[in-house]
């Protein structure tokens, strides 16, 4: 709750952060304390999540299904709200094929996140291959 609250509030700066410190800056905003805030919400996410779930788990949940959402996203907004159902997803599906198949549920939710990534990466080269050809002229 205290990532979400903070994300909210610092969100306009994260952006401009994300794309330039110095025009950031320039539009009166404080990027050192921005990047201070955005770490101290990583470190937190990944010291809470370490003692959740586990340091595989919580690699694969954090990295997997935000590169899988960024592949597809314009927007930063798309890119969380993307990544948020893709781990959602994956955690979900993770524990059907981890109950039926008698497996280690942390691995096998991991497994599913970087499993979707490479999904998702396949059907966008998938994508740019057609489009290339010039079979698929939208999206």
């Amino acid at each position: 709750a205290v990532a979400v609250i903070v994300s909210l509030i610092f969100h306009r700066n994260f952006v401009a952060l994300s794309f330039d410190e110095r025009k950031a800056h320039t539009l009166g905003m404080r990027p050192k304390l921005t990047n201070f805030v955005l770490l101290v919400l990583i470190t937190l996410s990944i010291s809470a999540s370490f003692t959740v779930v586990g340091t595989l788990l919580s690699f694969g949940l954090l990295i997997a299904p935000a590169a899988a959402s960024l592949i597809w996203a314009k927007h930063t907004w798309e890119g969380v709200i993307g990544a948020s159902i893709i781990g959602a997803l994956s955690i979900y599906v993770g524990l059907l094929i981890s109950w039926y198949a008698s497996t280690a549920a942390g691995a096998t939710i991991a497994l599913t996140a970087v499993g979707f990534f490479f999904v998702s990466l396949a059907l966008y080269e998938i994508k740019r291959a057609l489009q290339k050809k010039r079979i698929l002229r939208f999206a």
